[in-house]
């Protein structure tokens, strides 16, 4: 996955938890106090590269919060408490809860963590700018806004559980302010336009992605175009393999989306189908052309590896036509169909970048015939273009096609869109709304010198559903 999958999966448990608002296991206190320390080490991480304000040491003053709620936020962040137990991450990703509170827990530790990991490993000139920055650092926000307003159900496990000091920490936790601050920047930040965020990119990797479900498809393509766009050197026997596979993949991923069609997406699922069938019928046809090229250095073997990986999956996994998860199949469906189009402009550019430089070989015009051997020189930008070069260039001029029928429902309406278009990142508006649901439900105290972490719970109401007032 990516920083923005394993982020919007992180607000997306999170929000369920506050849907929950269920009580915490003992046994699965630690694990929970894990994923909280996740979820703040990742929005420390994003919240400095986005804005570049240090925590400092010094305590946030209400001027600063006031003033400059940004600062404040990173400075709140900074000093939270982070009670740590001694349990490893591995324990928490082999899922051992039996309370389907505690693995929703432990999804957020294990995605929190991917996330924070992987905004590491990004180049910083993809870190999101501009309103872009905004989105994410709204998001940030949502994020510790759900851990403060969760607290509550782990000061209530930590006092069941008789852990005295753990339960003064998280109130002093809950008491910090950091809710205040959230919802100041969230205020802020959605003051302006809010545009969705686009993934981080990372430097191309020189190792190969495992494929072991379809899912995985995607992500192995996106690899196999970073290892393309980084070789020195791509033999054109390599390019066309690796044309062949990308076919397959295309056309595995429009027999999903046909078969999703009649229950997801509407009459967008056949438009999905028909662009992927079209581009795979195209890359096809580059495979079994006789492409006319050829190299006489070696080339990098680590994007045929790649295509091999995949081509592996693709054989002991035939595409057949599937009713039962048609909303898990469009969206492979679409995921494969956004990677293959990036692998298609990649191959398309590494072919004319060979071609042109003449790191290739092309046979003598009218040089060539069954019965005689080629008569080679180097290619360049006056030689006759290959087959291989020509097929390449028109499967790239359909890759507008294929995005055009990714990116959106074709009926969908122009307000939709500028809907969208302002939401920022879907998994935070989720995470917004599931706090202001959880806030309203919650209320007051019945008397005002009742504190808020005593307040009596009503009848009808599980322990889980108190929360700290902000």
């Amino acid at each position: 996955m990516t920083w923005r999958e394993d982020s919007e999966a992180t607000a997306r448990h999170l929000a369920r938890l506050l849907a929950r608002g269920a009580r915490v296991l003992p046994a699965d206190l630690d694990a929970a106090l894990i994923a909280r320390r996740a979820v703040l080490d990742l929005a420390a991480t994003v919240h400095l590269d986005l804005t570049g304000l240090g925590s400092g040491t010094a305590a946030p003053t209400l001027t600063t919060l006031t003033e400059h709620p940004v600062r404040a936020l990173g400075q709140l962040i900074h000093r939270q408490p982070r009670p740590h137990p001694d349990l490893p991450l591995s324990e928490v990703v082999a899922g051992s809860s039996v309370d389907a509170t505690g693995k929703l827990w432990e999804r957020v530790a294990v995605h929190a963590s991917l996330a924070r990991h992987h905004w590491g490993l990004a180049t910083p000139a993809s870190r999101p700018r501009g309103d872009a920055a905004w989105s994410a650092l709204d998001h940030t926000a949502a994020l510790v806004g759900a851990v403060t307003a969760l607290d509550v159900d782990l000061i209530a496990s930590a006092e069941r559980a008789e852990r005295p000091q753990l339960a003064t920490d998280l109130r002093q936790a809950a008491n910090s302010g950091l809710s205040t601050a959230a919802a100041s920047v969230h205020a802020l930040a959605s003051s302006g336009p809010l545009p969705d965020v686009a993934d981080l990119k990372t430097p191309p990797v020189r190792q190969l992605l495992l494929v072991r479900d379809q899912s995985e498809v995607a992500p192995a393509l996106r690899n196999l175009t970073d290892q393309l766009l980084a070789a020195r050197h791509v033999a054109p026997g390599h390019v066309q393999l690796v044309a062949g596979v990308l076919a397959r993949a295309t056309l595995h991923a429009a027999v999903a989306a046909e078969s999703a069609a009649p229950h997801r997406g509407g009459e967008w699922g056949p438009e999905l189908a028909a662009a992927l069938h079209e581009h795979g019928t195209r890359l096809a046809e580059v495979a079994r052309t006789p492409r006319r090229v050829e190299t006489i250095a070696p080339g990098d073997p680590l994007p045929l590896a790649q295509a091999t990986e995949i081509v592996r999956w693709l054989t002991a996994h035939p595409a057949r036509p599937s009713v039962a998860t048609p909303g898990r199949d469009l969206a492979v469906a679409r995921d494969i169909a956004a990677a293959a189009a990036n692998v298609s402009e990649a191959l398309e550019r590494v072919a004319r970048r060979h071609h042109d430089g003449g790191h290739w070989v092309v046979p003598v015009e009218h040089a060539w015939s069954s019965a005689m051997p080629y008569d080679w020189r180097f290619s360049s930008p006056t030689t006759t273009t290959p087959p291989l070069v020509r097929d390449l260039a028109a499967v790239a001029e359909h890759v507008i096609d294929l995005r055009s029928a990714v990116a959106e429902p074709a009926n969908a309406s122009s307000s939709t869109a500028i809907a969208q278009a302002r939401q920022g990142m879907p998994a935070t508006c989720e995470l917004l709304s599931a706090i202001a649901v959880r806030a309203e439900a919650v209320g007051r105290p019945v008397r005002p010198a009742i504190a808020l972490h005593e307040r009596p719970p009503r009848p009808a109401e599980r322990v889980g559903e108190r929360a700290v007032g902000r």
